[in-house]
């Protein structure tokens, strides 16, 4: 088969795009934030959270990253912990004036991970439960979606569903928010 230059480079151009196309693909894991699978805090990471008056469960993550659930009755919020030096807070999100509702908690089973071809973690994805501010005897929930792409974790935004989460997650760009930082000490 022969083929004119013209034709070669525009199969080149196509197969180098969906190359790079699918060297960005992300893909997802989940770890578990069950009672069973998250452990008591100790050392440091205790001490950290006994000087912010927080409860804390400790649970699995990915690479250098661990999720925290915060507890401050009655609500409850993630944190991530980085580089076990880095606490990273969704609180001021999850309790602030733009809270989903009223006693917002971190009640799902798992949490997912977008991670990139290397296996390296470039987003996180939560769900979070509050009681509906309009409607107290209605429960509502969102997906809080936090960029890892950076220097530091962003907060991109919420979405309803898993599939607006993920989309939101595959574009780090538009993900702005600064999230709290505490160190561990």
């Amino acid at each position: 088969m022969i083929f004119s230059a013209k034709s070669f480079a525009a199969l080149l151009g196509g197969l180098m795009c969906w190359n790079m196309a699918s060297a960005t693909e992300l893909t997802s894991i989940y770890t578990s934030t069950k009672g069973g699978s998250c452990a008591e805090l100790t050392g440091e990471l205790a001490q950290t959270y006994e000087k912010r008056s927080l409860d804390a469960g400790l649970c699995e993550g990915v690479k250098n990253w661990r999720v925290l659930i915060a507890i401050t009755d009655p609500r409850s919020w993630i944190e991530l912990e980085q580089d076990k030096k880095t606490l990273w807070s969704l609180g001021q999100v999850a309790l602030g004036p733009d809270a989903i509702g009223n006693f917002p908690n971190m009640d799902a089973e798992k949490v997912e991970w977008r991670m990139d071809n290397a296996g390296q973690p470039r987003a996180f994805i939560f769900r979070q439960s509050a009681q509906d501010r309009d409607n107290p005897e209605k429960e509502i929930s969102r997906l809080y979606v936090v960029s890892l792409a950076g220097q530091e974790p962003m907060l991109c935004g919420m979405a309803k569903t898993n599939e607006e989460a993920r989309l939101m997650a595959d574009k780090p760009e538009a993900c702005t928010q600064k999230l709290a930082r505490y160190d561990i000490q």
